[in-house]
């Protein structure tokens, strides 16, 4: 795990500091999940319930390409067992205030959207087993799934190196076997299960550049 952290800080380091303007992020995020739906037991609003770590290259000031790898524990109001969660995602982003008109080159307020599919794999090791495991645990239940994941994220210059950003993602799962308590039965219809996630973190960017493609007008 250290060393695919290592390699995931070195390759977007290396593409930030080989550009003219800085077109490269890192972000570490704390939240927590609501509007769960398809499950039993309702689930505790806990803010400190999600944690994610992501990247973004921009490919110039509107579009770019993310990634984000992200761990949830769903707590419940009950004594129910808490199930815990894994995502990876890769997304499309976009600038929408460049894309809108509305940034101007002073101004220190950003608004991105993105969008993309994710893999998440949710572990319960006190419920049984479910039909279908890519990996299989000694103990308890794992529950993998593709997932389409929506998101807007406002964000705040304080330097040419630090944003502050608030993230809120719709995450809709495909062939869920379980819901999340791993108590009822998946939900029929597009989505075999629902939740949004809210999250507030900081973003560091790499590279030389005395500007950042985020709030670089020039396209």
């Amino acid at each position: 795990m250290k060393k695919l952290v290592f390699a995931y800080f070195t390759l977007f380091s290396f593409y930030g500091f080989s550009q003219s303007v800085n077109k490269v992020y890192m972000g570490l995020n704390l939240g927590g999940q609501y509007f769960v739906s398809n499950t039993t037991h309702a689930v505790s609003a806990n803010p400190t319930t999600h944690v994610d770590l992501s990247g973004r290259y921009m490919f110039n000031n509107r579009f770019g390409v993310k990634v984000a790898a992200g761990m949830d524990q769903f707590t419940f109001t009950d004594a129910h067992p808490k199930t815990t969660q894994v995502q990876v995602s890769l997304q499309a982003s976009l600038n929408v205030s460049q894309m809108a008109g509305w940034h101007k080159e002073a101004c220190p307020w950003s608004l991105f959207a993105h969008a993309g599919l994710a893999y998440a794999a949710m572990q319960n090791t006190a419920m049984i087993s479910g039909p279908r495991e890519l990996f299989k645990l000694d103990k308890g239940s794992i529950d993998e799934m593709p997932q389409l994941v929506i998101g807007l994220n406002p964000q705040y210059k304080v330097s040419n190196r630090l944003a502050v950003q608030a993230n809120v993602n719709f995450n809709g799962n495909f062939m869920q076997d379980n819901g999340f308590d791993f108590a009822s039965a998946p939900k029929t219809g597009l989505f075999s299960g629902m939740y949004t996630t809210a999250t507030l973190g900081l973003n560091y960017y790499f590279g030389k550049a005395s500007s950042n493609a985020d709030w670089n007008s020039n396209k």
